[in-house]
């Protein structure tokens, strides 16, 4: 007999898909595709868990659906998980740990933070039976798992075969620094203002000229990701929208994550 329960219900590939077409949706009812991904992710989820307790019954009642497994990837993870699959394990890539919690993204659709009420399909809203009922992670319960990343990303890296290169860049990071958000993110949410302070001391501080630091846009620094990364001694491992894989990418290139 198992002792757990994995449940195939991929929210994320959900947010690749709603609001483009009328369905899929949750409920499947006029207008419930006019909330935001969160909302549609965890009604997902608690219809699954609905068929599972209502057709898998025994399993499901045999320890009150602790021994069921959810996954749960996108940005701010199992954050806004509905109330019902929390008694679960969740894995998912970020250990957040603040209680209570609201939202970090500066992008609506992604705002688990929201209230959305409809008198037909949702009068009581949703957030008191998802992110208001539990904090975003149980570490008695829950795990934090490794992001994939291909080998198309680690081309470079001694680990994947490339020729060990020197290192000499002292601290790196290559992305998005929110300046193109400021418009839009007057409360600096995105990232918790860390990349946005980063780069503006960067700047001030001429930390590239000083200290070897390169930090930027693929604007501000040509030459290849990967090469780069295993030219590096230490690299930043920053939130964005929520977590980031740069910690799977540092490590796979031997580069100590910050």
């Amino acid at each position: 007999e198992a002792d757990f329960f994995y449940v195939p219900a991929y929210s994320t590939c959900l947010f690749e898909v709603y609001g483009k077409n009328p369905r899929p949706r949750w409920p499947d009812l006029e207008n419930a595709d006019k909330g935001n991904r969160p909302m549609a992710a965890a009604n997902m989820l608690r219809a699954a868990r609905r068929w599972i307790s209502k057709t898998h019954s025994k399993y499901w009642q045999r320890r009150g659906g602790r021994d069921h497994i959810w996954l749960m990837a996108h940005d701010e993870g199992p954050c806004y998980a509905p109330s019902s699959i929390w008694p679960g394990i969740i894995l998912s890539h970020w250990g957040r740990l603040d209680d209570p919690h609201r939202s970090l993204s500066q992008y609506w659709q992604d705002d688990y933070s929201k209230e959305i009420t409809d008198t037909k399909w949702q009068p009581n809203g949703w957030l008191k039976r998802s992110s208001r009922a539990h904090p975003c992670f149980d570490p008695t319960k829950d795990l934090v798992i490794p992001s994939f990343k291909s080998p198309f990303h680690t081309q470079k890296s001694p680990y994947y075969g490339a020729y060990p290169q020197e290192r000499d860049i002292f601290l790196f990071f290559k992305g998005d620094v929110g300046r193109e958000r400021a418009e839009h993110d007057k409360a600096c949410m995105y990232s918790r203002c860390i990349r946005q302070t980063l780069d503006k001391l960067v700047k001030e501080g001429e930390w590239r000229e000083k200290y070897n630091v390169w930090y930027g846009t693929r604007q501000d620094m040509s030459g290849d990701y990967s090469e780069l990364m295993a030219r590096s001694k230490f690299c930043f491992h920053l939130p964005g929208d929520g977590w980031s894989s740069r910690f799977e990418e540092s490590m796979l290139h031997g580069c100590i994550p910050v």
